[in-house]
């Protein structure tokens, strides 16, 4: 009992942490955001472009759509974002 609620305020304070880091400097902050924004569409987009060109669907393509355009958008987000954190 005594350590899930250690591990608990270990984790809270971990989460207050790396709260401030992020905060401390706010024009990395902003092109993080934007190239997250921007990477996030173009994966997106990309994945919607593959789907929509690939052939034989049948009756699998609403699947495609369901998780194709999500792992393109999060996909897209996290390498845009990452560029955005070391392009400012």
């Amino acid at each position: 009992m005594v350590r899930r609620k250690l591990g608990l305020y270990l984790m809270g304070a971990a989460a207050l942490c790396m709260i401030a880091g992020c905060s401390a400097n706010e024009e990395q902050r902003n092109c993080e955001t934007l190239g997250a924004g921007i990477g996030a569409l173009a994966g997106a987009g990309i994945a919607t472009a593959v789907i929509l060109t690939t052939k034989n669907h049948g009756s699998h393509e609403g699947t495609y759509f369901a998780w194709g355009i999500p792992a393109g958008l999060a996909g897209g987000g996290l390498i845009g974002g990452v560029v955005g954190h070391y392009l400012c």
